[in-house]
């Protein structure tokens, strides 16, 4: 008798289209249907779930100011930062901003395949990392395996992923103008949903964002030729958008092929791929966040490397790898003894002990949070002479673990900075950090070719000629 009388409840939040896949001509597949939950609707469930576990929901910017300086400080929470401010500004009074951010990952799905994909979508109006932020809004459709190996598989593919992703986008941006009313614990509010971040992992991000490598920016264009302690320059939108239309316009004449082979090489270099175009744009537009104070940014600022990969895999990872080889191995025991001799890291607000690595001269199976741990050990090993680095480099080993613990000491969120100490942080320690960096892979790089010209002075048969590396010119 419910049902007669009422629509069923999953009818109402559950969205169901289908893919027409006919064009690409697959042998064992002519089209996908898939289904996802409503995204405003999980992120209404996410933040009851948030609220009945305590955690404050944030719905207003602040402003936090430094005492002595009265500059504006951030870091001290989403309420601080520039994204809420600008998400806010453009609703009528007495509403709120619900801010959501998409993402998805096939990397930690070994048993089903990669193709078990699953979307989900986490509340941004709160402070806090708990997985009760987080909702499952479906998963990718999959092309039958059959497929695989037919030339147009993989132009199917990202039509499916770029459709896909569309549809939730649509789903977002169709209550982006008008809001949405609902109940979170007693209290109802006008909700204007905002797409505020894609935490995508870096397969996941090259093929959706259509970049042409895994090295490649969506942020700045390639610096071919130039020192990496140079700030590169951002990618203008209405460029790469007019790069894009040339580059995939149907042309006549040896003159105007030409002319689109040259915006082909263009793309190439800004770091697109021209055959793989995001349609973020096509199906997104009220429902994105613009922050005026960076300009104009490409795709509204949705690219972004978050600190786990970046900072703590990449930039940790990089420095322990070049430590190493700039240490004689004859050094690794009383490396690994100092550190033994070291005591346990403990947080300083919660009283918790981490355990003490067993030896930072191996980095098999590190995680995340052991890699950052590994340059603090560093310190120690180091210290005021670094006599287990080879002379040349230990100025710049000791100047490099210095300026990476300054910069992994401000990305913990302990703090609040002003934008000033940022800029003395990222841009005047992080220049000082790749320039020491750059100076140890020098040294090495000389070591190497030394020993290879060596090889081939003694032996031209059996040894090739060292090939120096040289800096790519555009």
């Amino acid at each position: 008798m419910i049902q007669r009388e009422s629509i069923p409840f999953w009818d109402n939040i559950l969205e169901t289209h289908t893919i027409d896949l006919s064009k690409y001509h697959l042998p064992t597949c002519d089209s996908v249907k898939f289904s996802f939950v409503d995204p405003c609707y999980t992120w209404i469930e996410r933040c009851n779930v948030l609220h009945e576990a305590n955690l404050d929901l944030i719905w207003d910017p602040v402003s936090m100011r430094h005492p002595v300086t009265d500059e504006e400080m951030y870091g001290g929470g989403i309420e601080y930062g520039l994204l809420l401010r600008a998400a806010t500004a453009r609703i009528p009074e007495g509403t709120h901003v619900a801010l959501m951010n998409l993402s998805w990952d096939s990397g930690n799905t070994p048993y089903l395949g990669r193709s078990a994909c699953p979307i989900c979508l986490q509340v941004m109006n709160v402070n806090s990392g708990s997985p009760l932020s987080v909702g499952l809004l479906g998963y990718l459709p999959v092309i039958h395996h059959g497929s695989k190996k037919h030339k147009n598989y993989a132009d199917a593919e990202h039509h499916v992923k770029q459709t896909y992703i569309g549809f939730i986008l649509s789903s977002i941006e169709a209550r982006a103008v008008f809001g949405f009313k609902c109940t979170i614990g007693a209290d109802t509010f006008t909700m204007y949903p905002r797409l505020g971040a894609m935490s995508l992992d870096s397969p996941e991000r090259l093929k959706y964002f259509g970049l042409r490598s895994y090295h490649a920016c969506g942020i700045c264009r390639l610096r071919a030729g130039r020192s990496v302690t140079r700030l590169a320059t951002r990618h203008r939108p209405d460029m790469i958008t007019r790069l894009y239309d040339e580059c995939n316009a149907d042309v006549r004449g040896r003159v105007r092929k030409q002319e689109r082979d040259v915006c082909r090489r263009k793309l190439h270099r800004h770091d697109f791929n021209y055959e793989k175009r995001c349609r973020l744009t096509h199906y997104a537009d009220r429902c994105l966040v613009h922050i005026a104070k960076f300009g104009p940014t490409m795709f509204a600022g949705l690219v972004r490397y978050e600190r786990m990969h970046v900072y703590f895999l990449g930039y940790c990872g990089y420095l322990l790898e070049l430590l190493l080889k700039c240490t004689n191995k004859k050094h690794f025991t009383y490396i690994n003894k100092i550190v033994s001799r070291c005591h346990h890291f403990r947080n300083s607000r919660t009283g918790a002990v981490h355990p003490r690595l067993p030896s930072i001269t191996s980095l098999t199976h590190l995680t995340a949070e052991k890699t950052v741990r590994a340059v603090f050990y560093w310190t120690h090993v180091l210290g005021t002479r670094a006599d287990v680095i080879d002379a040349p480099c230990r100025i710049h080993a000791r100047t490099a673990v210095a300026k990476l613990q300054l910069i992994l000491i401000t990305i913990r969120g302990h703090r609040s900075y002003t934008g000033t100490e940022m800029d003395a942080i990222f841009i005047g320690a992080g220049r000082q950090f790749f320039t020491a960096m750059e100076f140890m892979t020098q040294y090495k790089h000389d070591i190497r070719i030394a020993k290879q010209q060596q090889d081939h002075d003694r032996n031209p048969d059996k040894y090739a000629a060292p090939k120096p590396f040289q800096r790519v010119q555009r």
